[in-house]
């Protein structure tokens, strides 16, 4: 059994302070993180309560304590009927879940527990010294009707990543990077041969741009640079060869882009098949059965 070193959630709100490294807002996305986890392994804890969850001296939290935690088979998140809800649920009607009337227990009432706990500690902290971002994501956690509340922990992680990527303050650093790629990338095309078509994917971008990386290892310059523009462009197109690309302008957004969330990096590509969009089409007209 692992020894952790830390104290309980509810001793880290009671002695918070607004200026200390790990903030409430990280401690709301490592949980998150941690139940998106559990539940892609098919576990609930089911008796989620304060001294369940630890926050070490590092700022991690550790969930623990998964001694009526339950096994579902994959594919079924879904009611569940549950022989220890009497035990596993509080008694103040005001924490119920609807699902509770009816002896039911899954994820989603998983959820609901996180969010009540965390909502009620919230309230101890005197929120006009502390910015907490994710107030209307726990409020739709805290529905008492599951129908109403997201789906599953990946619907609450990617409502966070869309809240992170809104919040998120663009610095002129960030802008240095994708404009440099970016225009690097729209110098290179001359023109498309047919209506373009995007790959909008991000891990299907990453593991592209990564093989470009990989392949240019020795290299100053990237060597094949059709091998760049088909990270993002599916489609033929006619490009100059001359342009000069650094493998370092390429490295610093692959490792930039890498540390965006989910949301972030879907949000990055759209901007960049915007402008790539932009690139006009010289239709081939030879290849038409009618020429």
């Amino acid at each position: 059994m692992e020894y952790i070193e830390g104290t309980t959630i509810e001793d880290f709100f009671d002695e918070y302070v607004p200026w200390q490294e790990t903030s409430l807002n990280d401690i709301f996305v490592q949980l998150i993180d941690g139940f998106t986890y559990m539940e892609e392994h098919g576990v609930i804890h089911r008796d989620i309560r304060e001294r369940n969850i630890l926050i070490n001296k590092d700022g991690v939290v550790k969930i623990i304590d998964f001694g009526i935690g339950k096994t579902i088979e994959a594919g079924f998140l879904q009611a569940q009927e549950d022989s220890l809800v009497d035990e596993i649920n509080r008694q103040n009607a005001d924490t119920l879940p609807k699902e509770y009337y009816n002896g039911i227990y899954t994820a989603q009432t998983d959820m609901f527990y996180l969010a009540e706990l965390f909502n009620r500690l919230l309230k101890k902290i005197n929120l006009d010294f502390v910015e907490f971002l994710y107030q209307e994501i726990i409020n739709k956690m805290l529905k008492k009707d599951p129908k109403d509340r997201y789906g599953n922990f990946a619907e609450v992680k990617s409502a966070i990543d869309k809240k992170d990527f809104l919040n998120m303050k663009i610095s002129d650093e960030d802008k240095k990077i994708y404009q440099s790629f970016t225009n690097t990338i729209f110098k290179m095309i001359v023109n498309y041969r047919k209506e373009p078509k995007f790959n909008a994917n991000p891990e299907v971008f990453i593991q592209k741009l990564e093989g470009v990386v990989r392949n240019n290892l020795f290299e100053n310059e990237v060597q094949d640079k059709k091998e760049l523009i088909n990270c993002t462009v599916l489609s033929g197109c006619k490009h100059y060869t001359n342009v000069n690309v650094s493998c370092e302008v390429v490295c610093d957004f692959l490792n930039w882009f890498k540390q965006s969330t989910y949301e972030s990096q879907k949000i990055i590509l759209s901007n960049i098949i915007v402008k790539l969009s932009l690139i006009e089409i010289e239709y081939d007209f030879s290849e038409l059965p009618f020429s």
